[in-house]
């Protein structure tokens, strides 16, 4: 397993061209109650350390790294957008994320679960804590290992936190379309249609990479400047 610990040169900002303008978070001014509410999603970012395979932990805490420096930068430019300053941010939708980020992790990593429930929750959350419309969402039911689970809905939530970014930066309408749909032969495609599309440098390459394995599956992408572009992740159920 390589390290996981990326050092400041390979911070997964300076692979983001729309994220690079503006001071940086470490020396913004973040009102009180921006802080909490980065406060409330940070403390989600840590890996419980008893749950779980070891095999998968490294995994889960390049993701939650990322996931943290993501997180500050839409909270910073959120408030700098829609002055949200102390009264402008919903704590309870913020405690439902952080409450779905955690119930992620399990004890056994080869149970059974659901997926839709929690994957519809957490994106749906997420755009409506930083106020961004045109997310669709289309998700179908099925039952897979909690570990693919948790990889599953980690993939789709960096999509989400992705063109949320997007969004915020650019200020431009842009709309995005997650979509869970299973085959006839039980592979699963989960797919982020965005107009404008994102290109698929907007990822961190590694974090997804990881997560793709973890499903034993694929990444596909294919850019397209009005319509056309998406990001899709094929995976099978069990392997």
């Amino acid at each position: 397993m390589t390290d996981f610990i990326l050092p400041p040169s390979a911070s997964p900002l300076r692979r983001i061209p729309f994220a690079r303008p503006g001071p940086a978070v470490s020396k913004a001014k973040l009102s009180p109650g921006s802080q909490k509410i980065l406060c409330e999603l940070l403390d989600a970012t840590i890996p419980i350390a008893r749950d779980g395979e070891s095999v998968f932990k490294p995994i889960w805490v390049h993701e939650a790294m990322h996931r943290s420096i993501l997180l500050a930068r839409i909270i910073y430019l959120g408030e700098t957008r829609f002055k949200t300053a102390d009264t402008g941010w919903d704590m309870d939708i913020a405690r439902n994320i952080s409450s779905n980020f955690r119930d992620l992790a399990a004890q056994d990593d080869r149970k059974l679960t659901l997926i839709r429930e929690i994957l519809f929750s957490l994106t749906a959350d997420l755009a409506m804590l930083f106020r961004v419309n045109g997310a669709e969402f289309d998700f179908v039911n099925a039952v897979i290992p909690a570990y693919r689970r948790r990889a599953a809905v980690l993939a789709a939530a960096d999509m989400m936190l992705v063109w949320i970014l997007f969004t915020l930066s650019s200020e431009r309408e842009s709309t995005i379309r997650l979509n869970l749909s299973q085959d006839d032969l039980g592979f699963f495609r989960l797919r982020a249609s965005a107009t404008p599309a994102l290109p698929a440098s907007a990822l961190d390459q590694r974090v997804m990479a990881d997560l793709v394995n973890v499903l034993n599956g694929r990444l596909k992408t294919k850019d397209g400047e009005i319509s056309g572009g998406y990001i899709e992740i094929s995976f099978p159920s069990f392997s």
